[in-house]
């Protein structure tokens, strides 16, 4: 008996570890916290200087059951006249580079980031300025058009900590929300918090 439950516990135990290094999924997205937990931004405006932008962060995260040390995507902005890039850091440190191209960014994380058991890894941390002119819209991503041409060019692409070139799908966008007056007792400023 002991000698099947032990063959039982490792066959159980090869196939999840064979499944495991088959199918490892990524997905990347744009969220309003490093989390990757806030889908929706709502920028407050300031009630005594309601003329004068305010800062909000806007992060790139992704999921992937693997490690990754490079990511390359593009980040499309709604409406680069009111919503500037004010600053970034790249990678969970912030001691990334990005090699900006035409078609998007190519992002060196500065280390080897574990993203085993669900685990967000950032990608790149942004804040932005955000005018009270702001008409609301989607910060999204698309495939960086200048990454290796070998990979599913309908997917953002990632580099294991091997310098292998895997896809990853893209996933949700963030929704930022018109600037709204954050007077202390108003509903927007309950509102902005979120």
């Amino acid at each position: 008996m002991l000698r099947r439950t032990m063959a039982v516990v490792l066959a159980l135990s090869f196939a999840l570890v064979a499944a495991s290094a088959v199918a490892q999924p990524c997905m990347v997205g744009v969220y309003a916290d490093a989390e990757a937990t806030r889908g929706t931004m709502v920028p407050g405006l300031d009630p005594n200087n309601p003329v004068l932008p305010v800062i909000k962060d806007v992060y790139v995260v992704a999921f992937v059951e693997d490690v990754m040390d490079a990511m390359a995507y593009k980040l499309v902005n709604p409406d680069p006249a009111t919503a500037l890039e004010a600053s970034a850091l790249y990678g969970p440190s912030g001691l990334g580079i990005n090699i900006a191209t035409p078609g998007g960014s190519n992002v060196g994380l500065g280390e080897c980031a574990v993203g085993f058991g669900g685990q967000p890894i950032v990608i790149a941390h942004y804040e932005y300025l955000f005018f009270p002119e702001f008409p609301g819209g989607e910060f999204c991503l698309e495939v960086n058009v200048d990454q290796d041409p070998s990979t599913d060019p309908t997917k953002a692409q990632y580099s294991t900590c091997q310098s292998e070139l895997k896809p990853c799908d893209i996933g949700p966008c963030l929704l930022v929300e018109p600037p709204i007056a954050t007077d202390s007792v108003s509903f927007g400023s309950i509102k902005a918090l979120f």
